[in-house]
């Protein structure tokens, strides 16, 4: 009786570890899993960066918090360019085959400019497993943002109008030159 007892007690404490064991393991937040978005609800946008992680505790935050604040950009305007390098090499070495290995190795190299001015992006939340770090950044949507775009655009648009208007100078100049140089050989004649 006391043996049965025993082991009940032996079950039930080893099924009561199991349970807080897995309930205290670092679960996955659901942010994680997205790249950027909006909520219409806050009026924030969203970006979620990625990077391996590295014995550098404040390198993984740098690059990570970087990516996290691309990714709001790139919700905003973004030109982008990239280039993507896959080598794969199979080597063997026929007097060992056990030697025998295989080599990958792959660049990824991604040019993105954007216009964006990020004022008030922050990054409110981190969360990293064994191999990554992930970071969240925040940015919220108010009349600042809007103002600061609009500012953007206005600057855009005084730059491409003084390039047309020098264009157009210069085209006239150059008119300008032809019809000289015509009346000269003229006069030369």
């Amino acid at each position: 009786m006391i043996l049965k007892r025993k082991s009940v007690f032996g079950f039930l404490f080893l099924g009561m570890s199991f349970l807080f064991i897995f309930s205290c393991a670092k679960r996955k937040p659901s942010w994680t899993e997205r790249i950027s978005w909006f909520d219409e609800k806050e009026n924030k946008i969203y970006g979620v960066g990625v990077a391996d992680k590295t014995k550098s505790e404040q390198m993984n935050r740098v690059r990570c918090g970087a990516r996290a604040r691309a990714e709001i950009a790139k919700a905003v305007e973004t030109y982008s360019a990239s280039l993507v390098k896959d080598f794969i090499e199979n080597h063997r070495d026929y007097f060992n085959e056990d030697a025998e290995g295989l080599d990958e190795f792959t660049s990824s190299i991604a040019k993105e400019v954007s216009e964006a001015t990020l004022n008030f992006a922050t990054i409110d939340e981190t969360w990293s497993d064994d191999k990554i770090f992930y970071c969240r950044a925040t940015m919220r949507i108010d009349s600042r943002f809007f103002s600061n775009l609009y500012e953007n655009m206005k600057r855009k648009i005084r730059e491409q109008h003084r390039a047309i208007v020098k264009e157009r100078a210069e085209e006239a100049l150059k008119s300008l030159d032809k019809e000289l140089q015509k009346k000269r050989e003229a006069q030369e004649k």
